[in-house]
Parts: structure tokens; C-alpha cells; sequence
């Protein structure tokens, strides 16, 4: 067995001994706190809560005290998201349309990351794999675990040994002893037994990077870590070392994608952009918070249920966990999903078409939309020219059209109403409009592909597309369907 901090290495950027949230940070100091307004109900719930408020007080173990619809844990997985409910009961994911559907019938805890989902069982500790909708045994009990890109990596249960697992190779030793593990898009990082001080794993050794820290979160753009007095949060990169990007804070929580911290003195959650080096208030006190895929999840400070950040501040209240159908959402809340999906750029355009493959899946919708279409009607013999399929870009106007008509009725959707739309050239109808061009002429410069890689159209093909598409819109804004 090796030892954790036997070092194949030197480490990088300010060197081993520079010391986690000293002075030496390259970073300018922003203050949490300074900015950002206090969210009445905690991180800004914008629908009825769903069932019992109860609290869990452990961590890792089934609550007695727990409910079914409360969240015990908040993990991502492969771009996906997961929750375990607060008594330990069921494992669910949610859906593109705001609702959750049992994956797994429960668990101590659950661990997620790039290599997949995993759950320690309820009746043993041994560790057990999601993958293509079925639930494997990898392995027995431990002591920790965390998930990378790599594998799963767990602590023996004495924790004298860090354990690495991957479908290609089963267990390896890499490592040990070691206090707790860290993983993300980063990589893996452990703490000392000895001293609590900072190790990267990579490349089959292990380099010792940093002094002690309060906690640490590590994300696809490094490792962070708050200061042992919590006066500075500090980023860590292989190409820079340690640099100051904020402080104080009171916890600190990573993800697929960014850093989020609550303020010290509020327990506001904000959000860092690193590549601004700024924070941005985005929501108020929580218990749990996970960023994937650009996409921020908040849970409650009474855990009981989950909410999907809007925009700063504005917060959409997912269904419960054990709602096999969720109750219909509201109007506002049914029109504010709508301009998600009826936004210009790749963004929106992805979100709607998971939306769509979500209600084809048959999952639950709370929003009961409308997924009928007459695919652009007037021109429907012109949904397929010279090798360009126009059929999408019909579909998710006709989407658009229907589903305002029914929320706001013709005169909210052709002008917009004050509050929950657009006005104006802004209003659900001129921006349905607007994006259905886009999509029409993103069609038209879709590369093809050549063997195995893709190339792009000869430009008299864009160009008569982009005709054709230009007709297109003029006929259907015309005849308004």
C-alpha cells in the first residue's frame, strides 16, 4: 500500500508549503456579503411547498425522523440530477420538465460525478452502481466515496487505504491513509490524517498541494477551499496554484459547473464567475445547493423539497419528490417556463427539446403542455428542402403558439403581458417569431457530415436555404399559426 502524501512531484503554482487562504493569493478579495437581498422562505420558493417540513440530523444514514419528499442529498451525475429522499426511501432524477421519477428504492447515501451515479445500500454499506436504468453491486462497504471523471474512489472503512473503481478494471489501491475525499470534474483530492493538509491525486501518484481548510468543493475548474477561519475562499489550479477569489463565507458547494458559497453573515447563496473573478448574489439561505450543466438546485432550509434557479433571485419550485403526477403549476409558473423555452440561443433550444423527449418518455409533466403541432401547416410540403429539415424549427413554433394562446388567451400573447412577458417586438409572439427564423437558419448551416467528420455546406446551398427559410417565416407570421 502507498502512502497518500508520497510525492512523485513537486507541486505546482506557489509551491507545497503555500499555505490555503494566505496572503500570497494572486486573486482580489471579494466580499461575499457585500451584495444581494435576503429572500423571504429561504432560497426564494415560487410555488405551495409539498409535504412535511422535518429536518434530518445525520447525514449518510437513514433518518427516522426523515420524510419521503424531503431531500437528505442533492448529486450530479453525468450532466443528470439526483436526489435522496430525507428518509433514505427513494433515490429519484429529475426531468426536463420540472418533476422527479424513482431510479432506486433507497440508500444511506448517494455519490455522483463524470463516472455515474452510485448508492451505498441501506442494509449493508456495499456500494452499488446506476447505469442504463439498472442498479449493480461494485463493491463493499467504506468509509467515504467520491466520484470523478476517472471512477469511484472510496475510503476503506478503518481509512487506511484510498480505493479506486472503474468498470474496466474493478478495485485498486492508490493510495492512503486519508481523513476525506473530494472529487469533481477536477479530479480527486484527500485530506491528512496527520495534519489535515491538502493531496491531488494524478497520473497514479500523489502531490501534496496545500495547509488545512475549513471545507473544500471542487468543480471543473479546480479545487476551492475556505480559509480554517473562513475568511477567504481560495481557488486552486494545476496552472496557477492557489489564488484569493472571495471571503468570507460559511460553505462552500461545487458541481458539474461553478462555485457556490453562502454568505457568513446572511446565508445568502451566491455564485462565483471565475472567469470576472466577481460573485453574484443569486438566491437566499438553503440547506443544500448543486450547480450542473450551467443550472443551479437549491434545496430548502427545512429540506423540503427542490428549486431550479430562473434568473438571480427568481426561483422555480420542482414537484415533489413522490409525486407520481404533480398537481398543474400555476399560470405565472407555467408562462415562465414557456420564455425558458422560447429564448434565442443553443440554451433554450436544448432545454425544449429535453422537454419534448421528457414528455414522450411518458414522465410526469406539471406544467401540461401542449405538445400538439400541425408542423407549420400552410408550408407543410416545404418541411424537408434540398437535404434541410425545417420539421424542428415547425414544431417548436407551433409549441410556442399553443401553449401561450392557452396560458395569456390571443391578446396576452400577441402584446405580452406586463409582469410575466415581454412587450411590444418582446412580446411571446414576436419572440416565437423571431426564434423561429433562428432555428431555421441554424438549419441551414448545419455542417454534413464526410466519413467521419463534419464539414460545411457550399454557400449556394446556405444561401438558397436561407431564401427558402426567410419564405418560410413571412408565410407563417403571416397566417399567425
Amino acid at each position: 500500500m502507498s502512502s497518500l502524501f508520497r510525492n512523485r512531484k513537486s507541486s505546482s503554482g506557489e509551491g507545497a508549503r503555500n499555505r490555503l487562504g494566505g496572503r500570497g493569493g494572486r486573486g482580489r478579495m471579494v466580499a461575499l456579503s457585500l451584495a444581494g437581498v435576503l429572500l423571504a422562505g429561504g432560497i426564494g420558493w415560487t410555488a405551495t411547498q409539498h409535504g412535511p417540513s422535518a429536518e434530518s440530523d445525520t447525514v449518510g444514514v437513514v433518518s427516522a425522523s426523515g420524510s419521503p419528499d424531503g431531500v437528505q442529498t442533492l448529486v450530479s451525475a453525468e450532466g443528470s440530477v439526483y436526489a435522496l429522499a430525507e428518509d433514505g426511501s427513494g433515490i429519484y432524477k429529475v426531468t426536463a420538465l420540472d418533476a422527479w421519477v424513482k431510479v432506486g428504492d433507497g440508500a444511506r447515501q448517494i455519490f455522483g460525478g463524470g463516472a455515474g451515479l452510485f448508492a451505498m445500500s441501506q442494509q449493508d454499506g456495499s456500494i452499488v452502481r446506476y447505469a442504463e436504468g439498472e442498479w449493480t453491486p461494485v463493491g463493499g462497504p467504506g468509509a467515504e466515496f467520491a466520484v470523478t471523471d476517472e471512477g469511484l474512489f472510496g475510503l476503506s472503512p478503518d481509512k487506511s487505504a484510498v480505493n479506486q473503481w472503474t468498470s474496466e478494471k474493478g478495485w485498486t489501491t492508490v493510495g492512503g491513509p486519508a481523513e476525506h475525499l473530494y472529487g469533481g470534474g477536477a479530479g480527486l483530492f484527500a485530506t491528512s490524517q496527520q495534519d489535515g493538509s491538502i493531496a491531488r491525486y494524478d497520473d497514479g501518484g500523489w502531490t501534496r498541494i496545500g495547509d488545512p481548510g475549513a471545507e473544500f468543493a471542487v468543480t471543473d475548474e479546480g479545487l476551492f477551499g475556505l480559509t480554517p477561519d473562513k475568511s477567504a475562499v481560495n481557488q486552486w489550479t494545476s496552472e496557477k496554484g492557489w489564488t484569493t477569489v472571495g471571503g468570507p463565507a460559511e460553505h462552500l458547494y461545487g458541481g458539474d459547473r461553478g462555485l457556490l458559497a453562502t454568505a457568513r453573515d446572511t446565508g445568502n447563496v451566491m455564485r462565483l464567475d471565475t472567469r470576472q473573478g466577481t460573485w453574484e448574489t443569486i438566491g437566499g439561505p438553503g440547506a443544500l445547493f448543486l450547480s450542473v450543466n450551467s443550472t443551479v438546485y437549491g434545496v430548502g432550509p427545512d429540506r423540503a423539497g427542490v428549486a431550479r434557479l430562473v434568473s438571480p433571485g427568481n426561483w422555480l419550485r420542482t414537484a415533489g419528490l413522490t409525486d407520481v403526477q404533480p398537481a398543474a403549476v400555476s399560470v405565472d409558473q407555467k408562462v415562465q417556463r414557456l420564455n425558458e423555452f422560447t429564448q434565442q440561443g443553443d440554451e433554450a433550444f436544448n432545454a425544449w427539446v429535453a422537454a419534448r423527449a421528457s414528455h414522450f418518455a411518458n414522465e410526469p409533466d406539471p406544467y401540461k403542455f401542449n405538445w400538439e403541432d400541425n408542423g407549420c401547416n400552410v408550408v407543410k410540403n416545404s418541411l424537408e428542402v434540398a437535404g434541410f429539415r425545417f420539421k424542428n424549427a415547425c414544431v417548436r413554433h407551433d409549441f410556442g403558439y399553443r401553449n401561450y394562446q392557452e396560458a395569456l388567451g390571443e391578446e396576452g400573447f400577441r402584446h405580452g403581458v406586463a409582469g410575466q412577458t415581454g412587450l411590444g417586438d418582446q412580446s411571446p409572439k414576436a419572440m416565437i417569431d423571431l426564434v423561429f427564423k433562428q432555428d431555421l437558419h441554424k438549419e441551414c448551416n448545419r455542417p454534413v457530415m464526410s466519413g467521419r467528420y463534419p464539414v460545411a455546406r457550399p454557400a449556394i446551398q446556405v444561401s438558397a436555404c436561407t431564401a427558402a427559410a426567410d419564405e418560410m417565416v413571412e408565410a407563417v407570421v403571416a397566417a399567425g399559426s
